[in-house]
């Protein structure tokens, strides 16, 4: 079995209330999924949500 095909997807999150605390504040998030496909059929997903930048692209 081997992973066949794959897709990243990066969404923004804007928060509806702020995260606050005495050294940060964060109203908004990036959030990554990807998604993978085995060649049998199998699929599965990954994510991992950030402040800041979002991850780059798969180009």
């Amino acid at each position: 079995m081997k992973i066949d095909t794959y897709k990243l997807h990066r969404v923004y999150l804007v928060l509806p209330r702020p995260i606050v605390d005495s050294q940060v504040r964060f109203t908004d998030h990036w959030l990554s999924v990807l998604e993978l496909e085995t060649d049998s059929g199998l699929t599965g997903l990954g994510f991992e949500l950030q402040q800041g930048s979002p991850t780059p692209g798969l180009e």
